[in-house]
């Protein structure tokens, strides 16, 4: 290796076979290849590297790592970082270079590329409501168009072309090919699949002109392509409701389709698709045109609308619900998206599915060829171990959603509609940070204690993957981990979380999870049977930094912080039995829950907000008298549930935030676009105290490891790693420290467990403690094998051997030094 290059020579003629220059920084190590497969780090990243053709397959992202170490053993890799390795689990025990997940995903880039290498020779039909794949691709126009009837199609994909027999434009500025699709019903998605296209904007304008839906150069392109919400509305609903809905969708060329009764309308959801959006009323004739015909609070046409990948967006227009919170909330919670009643509110959603269908439609993205590695960059460690936010504008949720905004108007026009509520939320949040009486973040280092860093985030219904977590020391989520909207998978929904704290684990100090009212599983007051099922289990599994809380303390470092998902009794208040009732609890239990809240809290956590702060109808009035005859009051009180009031205020001692996430996602036309989390900071306390909730696991185990995942196994400098055949055991090494781990590496999502710790070397003649450097298994044909030890005293290279014993759960001995 040398400037960032890797080379392979051939033995023994050192003939060089493979020059890869990666145009990174690769500092001192040694590179393990197996097979066909090298792997080689920088400071920040693990590349893969296919040997045969000296092309980078895979990038890992890396803790820092000043001296990388890299030992591929059995089913696993380790990569030694600074202080933490990094771990990457295999799907099954065989031959890393047979069945690793790195070959998978180069197979998937070839399969990728191959696809996207027919879509620009040939016009590719795509008939995704058959078999969701790719047909065989036709290479003439006249081929195409005789397929075109065969088959209901969702999709054309065609290149420009550039023989007589394959152009696309064949009648001067019109392609027969687009009018015929346009004129199927219903009409499949049309994209050209072009370079030209998409780097000269005079061609990509002749073929939208023509009828083309998109213009597009990669197979994310194509992707967005397919999930893009389509042009057309079914409509269920009066003459009325209809007309008013027809009036809107033609100022955004959307379709409208009228159906009379629920059988039609599911049959079109089903089988006359794709929709953008579906549009019902509540009805009136039941087993004709009444949407909630499952049961009282279930809808057959909401359901289904629901289950359909990529979902369209379902729309209850009635002005009873609208009047009635009851009935609007019935309809949340049965899966529609929207409750609305006015042209207004209607223009304003439709406007919403139309910006996202452009911003899927407009492929930004550059052709599929390799980018550029950016070269590592030495950089100065920050004085402060989280960044410093002066000012408004650079509060993560301000900056981000500036971020986004900023690229919506590029993809959509600075005038677009959908952009209006958008940047109105935005002056909303830069009026509430400035209003409160302090920063919610220290805005300088006075002093050299830096504070405990939150982050807090709530009701994100299984969309936890889009959200942005800004660097902080310890996470908050306030409920809602879920989304049982409908009929939902929410034992899946609830796996998936915990999957999801398994990769954000290392990033925060401790994670404080509760409850909210969709969580139906974790109520076992409620729904017993579910909760038998699912929240022991659930508990059981999360990562260890990681407490669940219910009508319960936790301390970390000082601070005290007490979690309850109570919320009030809709049975109670509204007169109606809601299915995402869960925790509801009558007036006279919330007294009792509420009477527990202590005195001098640092962080309350709550899913129900206190009654008439960051909420409408939400409130819970028992839960505000509590906090008002609190003495010592909590700094700051974090809730979420009413999804509309998503923001923070000051009132008398105490910071409350509403961080609801799930309206700010279906106000985003970009759906997928990150949510970012409120922070704040608060004073540590004692900075001898870590953590006081009963979290720890049995044998000293760091927690679960699943794929791709860090693991810390010493807290501090990491200096040497040694894993046996097998990947069955890992020994690792900090300068006064040795540990030997059980490691079942050939099972995904394996615990490791701690056998033995050796606290330091032998000290040398002059009694002066020796540093660990570095460790070396040898293999021994009589015992277990033995651990090199590498030290280093005054300046004196110090060996010492380490015999392990055969069931390596007893510490090893010392062979010879």
């Amino acid at each position: 290796m040398s400037s960032g290059t890797l080379r392979v020579f051939a033995l023994p003629s050192l003939e060089e076979q493979v020059s890869v220059a990666l145009r990174v920084l690769l500092p001192p190590q040694s590179p393990v290849i197996v097979d066909w497969c090298g792997l080689v780090a920088s400071r920040r990243s693990l590349y893969v590297i296919d040997l045969r053709c000296g092309s980078v397959v895979r990038e890992m992202p890396l803790l820092f790592a000043a001296r990388p170490c890299i030992i591929a053993e059995g089913a696993s890799v380790f990569v030694q970082c600074d202080e933490a390795i990094r771990v990457r689990l295999q799907d099954c025990q065989r031959g890393f270079s047979r069945h690793c997940s790195f070959r998978s995903f180069e197979q998937r880039q070839s399969k990728a590329r191959a696809e996207q290498s027919a879509a620009s020779t040939n016009a590719i039909t795509i008939d995704l409501l058959a078999a969701r794949d790719f047909q065989p691709s036709v290479s003439t126009v006249a081929d195409a168009m005789a397929h075109i009837p065969r088959n209901r199609w969702m999709a054309i994909v065609a290149a420009l072309g550039t023989r007589r027999e394959d152009m696309l434009f064949d009648r001067g500025k019109e392609s027969s090919l687009i009018l015929a699709a346009k004129q199927l019903d219903p009409p499949p998605l049309f994209a050209v699949f072009s370079w030209t296209a998409c780097e000269k904007q005079n061609v990509a304008s002749r073929c939208r002109r023509a009828g083309a839906d998109a213009v597009i150069c990669s197979a994310e392109g194509l992707t967005d392509l397919l999930v893009a919400p389509a042009p057309r509305v079914l409509c269920l609903a009066g003459e009325e409701t209809t007309m008013t809905v027809q009036s809107v969708a033609r100022k955004y060329n959307f379709t409208v389709v009228r159906v009379a009764t629920n059988a039609e309308a599911l049959d079109h959801v089903l089988h006359r698709g794709p929709w953008g959006a579906v549009i019902a009323a509540l009805g009136t004739r039941r087993g004709v045109d009444l949407i909630f015909d499952a049961a009282d609070d279930r809808s057959t046409l909401i359901s289904v609308v629901k289950r359909l990948q990529p979902s369209p967006t379902m729309v209850v227009f009635s002005h009873t619900a609208c009047k009635h919170g009851v009935m609007s909330q019935a309809c949340m919670d049965a899966g529609a998206d929207s409750v609305l009643c006015t042209a207004e509110d209607l223009e304003k959603l439709v406007a919403a599915i139309e910006a996202s269908r452009a911003s899927f439609l407009l492929d930004t993205s550059a052709p599929d060829v390799p980018p550029e590695p950016i070269p590592d960059i030495e950089e100065e460690p920050p004085a402060s171990p989280f960044p410093i936010y002066r000012t408004t504008a650079e509060y993560p949720i301000v900056a981000s959603r500036v971020e986004q905004n900023r690229e919506l108007e590029r993809k959509l026009g600075p005038s677009h509609p959908a952009l209006k509520d958008l940047k109105s939320l935005l002056r909303e949040i830069e009026d509430m940070l400035d209003s409160l009486p302090h920063p919610l973040t220290v805005t300088s280092l006075s002093s050299p204690l830096p504070p405990v860093r939150f982050v807090h985030i709530s009701d994100t219904h299984h969309h936890h993957k889009n959200v942005f977590l800004p660097p902080g020391e310890v996470l908050l989520h306030t409920g809602d981990l879920v989304g049982n909207y409908g009929d939902r998978d929410i034992f899946k929904h609830l796996a998936d979380f915990v999957d999801w704290l398994f990769k954000i684990e290392s990033r925060f100090k401790l994670i404080v999870v509760i409850a909210g009212n969709h969580d139906t599983l974790l109520d076992e007051q409620r729904y017993p049977a579910d909760a038998a099922k699912a929240k022991k289990p659930f508990i059981e599994s999360l990562p260890s930094n990681v407490v669940y809380l219910e009508n319960g303390l936790v301390e970390y470092q000082g601070l005290k912080i007490w979690g309850s998902p109570t919320v009030s009794c809709r049975e109670e208040t509204l007169g109606k039995r809601y299915l995402s009732n869960a925790f509801e609890r009558p007036r006279a239990q919330r007294q009792q829950i509420w009477s527990k809240i202590p005195e001098g809290l640092d962080v309350l956590m709550t899913h129900a907000p206190p009654h008439q702060i960051r909420t409408s109808e939400c409130g819970c009035e028992l839960l505000l008298e509590r906090l008002r005859r609190l003495r010592e009051p909590p700094k700051f009180h974090c809730f979420g549930h009413d999804h509309d009031y998503f923001g923070v205020e000051a009132k008398g001692k105490t910071i409350f935030i509403n961080g609801a996430l799930e309206e700010v996602r279906r106000m985003d036309p970009a759906r997928a676009a990150q949510l970012c989390g409120w922070v704040f900071d608060i004073p540590r306390k004692d900075t001898d105290v870590v953590m006081r909730p009963t979290m720890s696991m049995a044998g000293g185990t760091v927690g679960k490891l699943e794929s791709q995942d860090f693991w810390k196994p010493h807290e501090q400098m990491l200096v040497g790693m040694a894993v046996l055949p097998g990947g069955h055991f890992v020994a690792t090494a900090c300068p006064r420290e040795i540990r030997g781990w059980a490691w079942p590496g050939d099972r995904k999502g394996s615990v490791p467990y701690l056998l033995w710790t050796v606290s330091t070397l032998p000290h040398n003649v002059g009694g002066t403690c020796c540093e660990v450097t570095s460790l070396l298994w040898l293999p021994s044909p009589v015992t277990a094998g033995r651990l090199a030890v590498f030290g280093e005293c005054d300046g004196s290279l110090v060996i010492c051997e380490l015999q392990l014993c055969a069931s390596f759960g007893d510490a090893p001995g010392l062979a010879s030094a």
